[in-house]
């Protein structure tokens, strides 16, 4: 009995003495933290930046976070050389919601946000401010871009709260990250049943702390040792799910194109669900809805083949003539074949996220399809 008491405070000896180290090796890191490197940096288009702009760049974005407050998660407030967001959660300066101006709301996923632009002014929202203002019109445009965010978070971010700044028109650029939320049965249920459900996400220990930098200095310490080496768990979990995933889908060629079939086919169900919401509530408040399916790398007509990834596969395959079919929506875009006559390599620095040239050339697409909409309505 004495020997299993004496293996029992060994035991709890031994986690208090890890957690202590932990403690202090967090604490270390915090005040010494590691250099910063994203996997952004070593990409050619990030070379004009000396490698001090890079790592107060990669600083920036990934202190980025989130208010958890509400079922839909909001971005806090932050300042910086690069990036800027302001007590209403959207990317840029503040913004005079009592001015009347035309305002046009542009919502996505981290694209929009501008991950990694070289500034607030080269995202896609703010650079599409700047072509209606060079046109001497009146129009505010609000990067209400969020990382991560798909179609049924944009759904309910509308519904809960973009609604209260009357917006004139609404635009969604949308299509990369409900790729990786297929599955997701979040597409037809009510915001009650969203809310409940993502209750328990957002209330993890883990992330609470995490936003408060508690156990960021360990994270971002092993995030660089999965960069440098590739080695880390994440890694090594991914690889084993990516494996285990190619054994399923491909153990009859029947069954990979069931499969493939089943998921394409929910894909468009739930993108035609949640926009067609958004545009029956555009009618209800008087507003204006543009849906565009986004372009990522390889989804153009002259740089797709089969070797594309799984990414760029799904969203090419996208029946964009039963989108438009099926859902209550007006005006739904395709841009998928944006950058069929560029080098690709110098737009996108990984599957989908763009340089300032990207966002340039985007922006330049959306102005020229919006602009009818501002001038008939303004």
């Amino acid at each position: 009995m004495s020997v299993q008491v004496s293996y029992k405070k060994q035991t709890i000896f031994g986690i208090l003495l890890l957690l202590i180290m932990l403690i202090i090796v967090e604490i270390f890191l915090q005040i010494f933290p590691s250099n910063y490197e994203c996997e952004f940096s070593n990409h050619e288009i990030f070379d004009k930046y000396s490698q001090i702009e890079k790592d107060n760049m990669c600083k920036e974005y990934s202190n980025v976070s989130y208010n958890y407050d509400t079922p839909i998660k909001r971005l806090n407030l932050q300042n910086g050389e690069y990036v800027n967001i302001n007590s209403d959660g959207f990317r840029g300066d503040f913004i005079n919601f009592q001015d009347q101006s035309y305002r046009i709301f542009v919502l996505g996923g981290s694209t929009v946000f501008g991950y990694v632009t070289s500034s607030d002014e080269k995202t896609i929202p703010a650079i599409l401010e700047t072509k209606f203002n060079d046109k001497q019109t009146s129009v505010q445009v609000i990067n209400a871009g969020i990382p991560y965010a798909t179609t049924i978070d944009e759904r309910y971010y509308v519904e809960q709260n973009i609604v209260n700044y009357q917006p004139n028109l609404v635009i969604m650029y949308d299509g990369w990250n409900d790729i990786w939320h297929i599955d997701e049965t979040k597409a037809n249920i009510s915001y009650g049943a969203f809310s409940s459900n993502n209750a328990l996400e957002n209330n993890f220990l883990f992330v609470q702390s995490f936003e408060f930098k508690i156990g960021r200095g360990l994270f971002y310490f092993f995030d660089q040792i999965n960069y440098k080496t590739g080695l880390g768990v994440s890694h090594f979990l991914y690889d084993v799910s990516a494996k285990i995933n190619y054994l399923q889908d491909n153990s009859t060629q029947e069954k990979n194109l069931e499969i493939s079939t089943k998921k394409l086919h929910q894909l468009e169900n739930n993108i035609i669900n949640n926009w067609s919401e958004v545009c029956d509530l555009g009618r209800i408040n008087e507003f204006h809805v543009v849906n565009i399916i986004q372009p990522i790398f390889q989804t153009s007509t002259e740089h797709y083949d089969n070797t594309s990834s799984i990414e760029s596969q799904y969203l090419k395959k996208l029946d964009i003539e039963r989108i438009q079919m099926e859902s209550s929506c007006e005006n739904i875009i395709d841009l998928r074949d944006t950058f069929s006559e560029f080098d690709e390599s110098k737009i996108f620095f990984d599957a989908g996220h763009m340089s300032d040239k990207g966002n340039e050339i985007i922006s330049k697409k959306i102005f020229e399809i919006s602009l009818p909409i501002v001038e008939n309505t303004s």
